[in-house]
């Protein structure tokens, strides 16, 4: 029997891994269920990346409650709109976070579609630059998977966000299946920002909030972000005082 899901399975396949009694399959990149085998542990569950919903704009609002917008407050607003445009009705959005915040509202439209692979695709590992940044740019930690790679590049990218970007190789699996697995390693990660980070004045790396499961001890501030990636350009600008970054160098 076929798990009911939503058109955002990436069929990435960390609730197959996850299942101890092998119950969960991948079929034309679908996860199905033998139910003559599962016992109804819900670990498939807890790893799925669509059980997560739509990302939500209202973590990455004013939170003013003006009414300027039309709507009763910041939480009618972010549940209240659904198209790019819409966005302009906040009269305090900065020029940034309103763009950052159209990628939160259609990814599909400036990311590039993940494919559904039959292998792991790693990409070269290492820390990259996105743009053009300094000591004050936001570092961001990922898998070595191809896709996510791309896409967190794309993301930045779109926003006009200049960042550190650390690949960590994880024999080329996607984020979620790559803690499911256990093959993000943080030992190489902690060589990595020892070995190859540039000097940066915050000393802060960013990670998926799904990360907080390992045990980390780094030695730098970590930051669990979104789980998401299309809201990362919109969690770093919103919170980039508080980090002590500085999100853009131009536009």
């Amino acid at each position: 029997m076929r798990v009911p899901l939503g058109d955002g399975c990436d069929g990435c396949g960390a609730c197959v891994y996850a299942c101890p009694v092998k119950a969960v399959a991948l079929v034309e990149g679908k996860p199905e269920i033998d139910y003559s085998r599962c016992f109804l542990c819900f670990n498939c569950v807890e790893v799925c990346r669509e059980r997560e919903g739509g990302a939500s704009l209202y973590d990455y609002l004013p939170l003013l409650d003006c009414g300027e917008c039309g709507f009763q407050d910041c939480e009618d607003f972010a549940e209240g709109i659904a198209r790019e445009e819409e966005l302009e009705r906040c009269p305090h959005l900065s020029k940034e976070l309103r763009r950052a915040l159209r990628l939160v509202l259609s990814p599909e439209a400036y990311l590039s579609p993940y494919p559904i692979a039959e292998h792991q695709i790693p990409s070269k590992s290492g820390i990259f630059q996105v743009g053009s940044p300094d000591r004050d740019s936001p570092l961001i930690a990922t898998s070595d998977y191809l896709y996510t790679v791309t896409r967190v590049t794309e993301a930045l990218s779109f926003a006009g966000i200049d960042a550190h970007l650390a690949v960590v190789p994880s024999e080329g699996y996607c984020m979620r299946l790559a803690l499911t697995l256990g093959t993000f390693s943080v030992e190489a990660l902690r060589e990595m920002l020892e070995e190859e980070a540039p000097e940066l004045a915050h000393r802060s790396v960013i990670l998926p909030r799904q990360a907080r499961v390992l045990a980390l001890n780094l030695r730098w501030r970590t930051i669990f972000g979104p789980g998401k990636l299309e809201e990362l350009p919109a969690f770093i600008i919103k919170n980039q005082r508080l980090f002590g970054f500085r999100a853009r160098t131009g536009d």
